[in-house]
Formats: structure tokens, C-alpha cells, sequence
């Protein structure tokens, strides 16, 4: 197996773990932020404009992520932009 196809198979379990990682410090950056635990969409306590602010903010930092390591992943093997991403 060539470096690409590891690559290809590794990248979405890296991605994964970056999302991760990212959603965990966001709750807890909106904790220490707002000094109460990050909304969910299965709590219906939360008002619905603050369960989907912050989902919608998961959403797009989670799509930047993945974007991010796809392209740095595809640069390191020197994948010459196919259109074909990694992730």
C-alpha cells in the first residue's frame, strides 16, 4: 500500500478526532463563557434559538476542520487536486 492510500484511509478517523476534540473544547469554552453546560438538540429545555446557534456553530467549525485536514493531508502527499478529496 502507497502513502496516499494510508492517507486516504487514515484521514477520516483523523478528521473525526479533530472534530472531536473541537467540540469538546467548544462546550467548554461556552461554559466558561456563558456558566452554564452547552445546549443540545435532545434537551427541550433549551430555548431552540440557543440549541441552534450553537449547532449551527458545531456545524461550521466541524465542515472547517474537515476541509482543513483534507487539504493538509492531500498536500503532504502531494495529491495534485483531482477533486477527489481525502476525508
Amino acid at each position: 500500500m502507497d502513502g496516499k492510500a494510508v492517507v486516504r484511509i487514515a484521514a477520516p478517523f483523523i478528521s473525526y478526532g479533530v472534530i472531536w476534540s473541537s467540540d469538546r473544547l467548544m462546550a467548554a469554552g461556552y461554559k466558561a463563557a456563558t456558566g452554564e453546560v452547552a445546549p443540545t438538540p435532545e434537551d427541550t429545555r433549551d430555548p431552540l434559538v440557543r440549541v441552534l446557534v450553537y449547532t449551527t456553530a458545531t456545524a461550521v467549525v466541524a465542515t472547517v476542520l474537515r476541509v482543513a485536514v483534507s487539504r493538509i493531508l492531500a498536500s503532504a502527499v502531494g495529491d495534485g487536486g483531482d477533486g477527489d478529496d481525502l476525508a
